[in-house]
């Protein structure tokens, strides 16, 4: 598969208990899961949940000399793993698709030049002039 290709698989989990007063496994149960993609050589997991879609990079370029922290990549650590913190949050898998190329070209784009991605998207979804790095 190409990187400019993105293949989904669903899968449902069946094996949950949906006992009523059980929000954790309600939560989950509602979780639909899809295989890797990839894209820009970065794996992503994407997985749908009652509140909306996560990407979840499997790994990540080198950013050389650029800053890591996480608020800067725009992800959040859930236990040990990291999801793109995109808003507002995907409620499709085609805009959370959408969202892991956005994610992706403004990731590389600030490893290039150094502006944020919280510069480029002010720019490119609301015309805002930021200096960004």
């Amino acid at each position: 598969m190409s990187d400019s290709q993105i293949r989904f698989r669903l899968c449902y989990d069946k094996s949950i208990d949906k006992s009523p007063g059980n929000l954790k496994e309600e939560a989950t149960a509602l979780e639909i899961i899809a295989e890797t993609v990839r894209y820009r050589g970065i794996d992503f997991i994407l997985a749908g949940y009652s509140f909306g879609w996560r990407a979840y990079p499997q790994n990540f370029p080198s950013y050389g000399n650029r800053s890591t922290d996480l608020d800067t990549l725009w992800l959040v650590q859930e236990q040990e793993k990291y999801f793109i913190n995109w808003p507002p949050i995907p409620q499709t898998l085609e805009a959370c698709e959408a969202a892991v190329i956005a994610w992706a070209d403004m990731t590389y784009e600030y490893i290039a030049t150094g502006k944020t991605i919280e510069a480029q998207f002010q720019q490119r979804y609301y015309g805002g002039q930021s200096n960004g790095a």
